[in-house]
């Protein structure tokens, strides 16, 4: 559960709560709340969360989250971020059990796994997981969607535009994939709804620059002797 609230100055606090619903009782289910603050990033404040997602893993839960300075002229407003939230420990003031006390802290700060990319404009986000892959969708406020590869240690890889609106309309936060054919991405801008392919495999047209992209989406057919997707092969 992912509680966000204003406090004054325009600061955004963001608390990670966490439950155990499996206990019998909902008084024992009340006192097993955990709770942890997000913080992002290292290098300057982001206090304004814009968008997020989670993650599906095997081993976690991991999360992802859009956070912004709100200083556009910065090259590097936007940050995104990834978080391991399945081992939330921890009590922050006003966020714990009745019986607990709710004026202490412990254990309360989460930090980033990975900050995978920065921007000046992110607006969106939508993940999911191939194997050891995280594959990233970012939608940003000048009208571009770009796919970003992450791997099993959270390095990301070399961002990819997909598409770029003609007139900078902005990505809105909310991005789903294709329930039918997983190949495609709905993003919404302003006044339009667009279906974006996500796998642009016969851009590479050799073995080296399809093998170079690192992209777990695409392969090399040795029937067809081309860079595609694994059901086209």
């Amino acid at each position: 559960m992912m509680q966000k609230l204003k406090k004054p100055e325009s600061f955004t606090l963001r608390i990670v709560l966490k439950i155990d619903s499996s206990k019998g009782k909902k008084s024992e289910i009340i006192k097993s709340l955990q709770a942890a603050r997000i913080q992002c990033c290292s290098d300057k404040v982001r206090p304004v969360l814009v968008a997020s997602t989670v993650i599906p893993s095997a081993n976690g839960v991991i999360w992802a989250g859009v956070f912004s300075s709100q200083n556009q002229e910065d090259p590097e407003n936007s940050a995104l971020a990834l978080y391991d939230i399945s081992n939330v420990r921890g009590q922050v003031k006003g966020f714990c059990a009745y019986s607990g006390n709710c004026d202490s802290e412990s254990g309360s700060e989460l930090q980033p796994l990975s900050v995978v990319f920065k921007y000046s404009s992110v607006s969106a986000v939508a993940a999911t997981r191939i194997e050891s892959w995280i594959v990233l969708f970012i939608g940003t406020s000048d009208g571009q969607l770009i796919k970003l590869m992450s791997d099993e240690k959270y390095t990301p890889g070399c961002p990819i535009m997909l598409y770029k609106s003609d007139d900078e309309r902005a990505v809105l936060p909310r991005m789903h994939f294709d329930p039918v054919d997983f190949k495609h991405i709905y993003i919404a801008l302003k006044k339009q709804l667009r279906r974006v392919s996500v796998v642009p495999c016969a851009k590479y047209s050799t073995l080296k620059d399809c093998r170079a992209a690192l992209d777990p989406l695409c392969g090399w057919c040795v029937n067809t002797l081309r860079c595609s997707t694994q059901d086209e092969c």
